[in-house]
């Protein structure tokens, strides 16, 4: 249930623990009875019947959350590198911290991530927290490694007194770096899935045409 109410907080979706607590009970259930039903009567097709209903019950409520909230993650990764390169520009201009994320936040109206940062900082002006705080406690929520990476290195650099501007300028080419093995990664993964499916349905029965004629002449020999 943690996770789950978790998961909702990150897509913006509100929490529905009863009803997904509800199918999973369903599911398990369902899976119970159907299942004892097919091996008291020795029917596989009772036993596959019993996982066909448990699978959709059990798993795919929570999994479309999970998916969402997936999803917002990979958008705000895939936004940071543009924040941070606006964000770095405003600080160059000799903006405070603050006023540069807001600033830079403000730019980019139509970001997950700008306005993630726009939330955090409406909490400072309201007194809530300071900003360093807000940017903790966002970094908290989405758990993204690249996020909270951004976050500490600004805060530190802010506290021990290291120009920020040089901080979030190496950053930025760090994060870069760091979508640029990801992209690579994701592409041979992507052909290796692409791949899977010729094999399988062009190649390996090509394979068993061509051996044939092989297989029926080493038949005939004996």
């Amino acid at each position: 249930v943690p996770e789950y109410l978790h998961n909702c907080e990150i897509a913006g979706l509100e929490p529905k623990t009863k009803d997904v607590l509800m199918k999973k009970k369903l599911g398990y259930l369902s899976f119970l009875l159907f299942g004892l039903l097919g091996l008291l009567l020795a029917n596989v097709y009772i036993i596959l019947l019993a996982v066909l209903l448990a699978i959709p019950l059990i798993f795919f409520p929570a999994q479309q959350v999970v998916k969402a909230a997936k999803i917002k993650k990979f958008r705000m990764i895939e936004e940071l590198p543009r924040f941070i390169d606006l964000f770095g520009t405003a600080l160059m201009i000799g903006m405070p911290v603050e006023e540069a994320i807001l600033t830079t936040a403000k730019s980019l109206p139509d970001s997950l991530l700008a306005g993630e940062f726009l939330k955090a900082i409406a909490e400072t002006r309201l007194g809530v927290y300071d900003w360093q705080a807000a940017l903790e406690r966002m970094s908290r929520k989405y758990e993204v490694d690249v996020l909270s990476d951004f976050s500490l290195e600004l805060i530190n650099s802010y506290n021990k007194g290291v120009p920020i501007a040089d901080a979030v300028a190496r950053k930025s080419k760090d994060i870069k770096q760091s979508n640029l093995l990801t992209m690579k990664e994701r592409a041979t993964k992507l052909t290796s899935t692409i791949l899977l499916p010729v094999l399988v349905f062009k190649v390996l029965p090509l394979l068993a045409l061509l051996c044939i004629p092989v297989i029926g002449q080493i038949i005939n020999g004996l």
